[in-house]
């Protein structure tokens, strides 16, 4: 593929690339769209969201907008958005539909597999059927294109049915209507203007449903109110708040700090440094064990947190170092 393999993965959109007959993402994602409803099709365009860490390549979501558009009907707005915890969207939008009540009537407990084996598939497909007939469609398409054409033809005015102001603008002769319009002309074009600016300087992050978040972010929870901070890397403490106090570890080497004055104060671990560091013991939470193996240092770093007051707990850390 030459250069285009550092770009949008070439085969993703063209997948006769490697000899397979297949349609691309972008004619997936529109073939799905097109086969929805109708009344959801605009909205669906509308909210494009990019999860996976393919999505993660340079110029991906540029690539997917501008073949949407080509096959896409010209009516229709996209909106692609890519959300920056992408890479992790996939396991938080399956840990979201997990605990929605709905899915856990149409899932499988190990449980029933174990007893039942392939056969739960067939269940499965009832349970689904079942869910599908209690909320059936009233309307198909045909029905639905013929109640657009009806209420399209009751909106339009007619000349007879025209509004005062309307009729009083074509009482009006013909000079002073000119130059009205043109001056409502050059208004809206400076609204649509100044819109199309800010629309453009500012970034836009489409939110596509409203459910419960994962983890929210409360300053009144005081057993997450003081956390970790770029823990594995070293320690640090940093609490939920605008103007958080963050609290880091930084060594270094007094035998080095002898022999040269470049680099001597370590505030982190970095792999290029060919340092070893990582978790001994932790549990997320409460307490954890790291070890840093610096050139002539051994870091071991303990920390534990104790529940108590309003303000997350108190910490304890105990930092031990051994000269090689």
């Amino acid at each position: 593929l030459g250069s285009s393999r550092h770009l949008a993965p070439e085969v993703l959109f063209n997948p006769e690339l490697i000899g397979d007959e297949c349609e691309g993402m972008h004619e997936i994602l529109s073939g799905s769209i097109q086969r929805s409803d109708m009344d959801v099709r605009r909205i669906l365009y509308q909210n494009i969201v990019l999860s996976g860490g393919s999505t993660l390549f340079r110029g991906f979501g540029d690539r997917l907008l501008s073949e949407l558009k080509r096959i896409a009907p010209k009516e229709v707005k996209i909106k692609i958005s890519a959300p920056r915890e992408r890479l992790y969207s996939t396991w938080i939008g399956g840990s979201i539909l997990a605990s929605l009540d709905t899915f856990k009537k149409i899932w499988v407990t190990k449980r029933e597999y174990d007893a039942e084996g392939a056969r739960m598939t067939e269940k499965l497909t009832q349970r689904r059927r079942q869910n599908d007939n209690k909320h059936p469609s009233n309307l198909n398409n045909d029905q639905i294109n013929e109640k657009v054409v009806a209420a399209t033809k009751k909106r339009k005015p007619t000349r007879n049915n025209a509004s005062p102001k309307e009729s009083f603008l074509l009482k009006i002769k013909s000079p002073i209507r000119l130059s009205i319009f043109l001056i409502m002309s050059i208004v809206v074009l400076f609204y649509l203007c100044k819109i199309l600016i800010g629309f453009v300087s500012t970034e836009h992050t489409n939110v596509p449903i409203n459910l419960p978040k994962l983890v929210n972010i409360n300053e009144a929870t005081p057993d997450r109110f003081w956390g970790t901070y770029r823990s594995n890397l070293y320690f640090g403490l940093k609490h939920q708040s605008s103007k958080s106090l963050s609290v880091g570890f930084m060594w270094f080497d007094y035998g080095t700090l002898q022999r040269s004055n470049d680099r001597f104060l370590r505030h982190g671990c970095d792999q290029n440094d060919q340092l070893k560091y990582g978790w001994t013991y932790h549990d997320g939470e409460r307490f954890g064990i790291e070890d840093i193996k610096d050139n002539n240092l051994d870091l071991n770093i303990q920390w534990i947190k104790q529940l108590s007051g309003q303000h997350g707990g108190d910490w304890t850390t105990r930092i031990n170092v051994t000269p090689k």
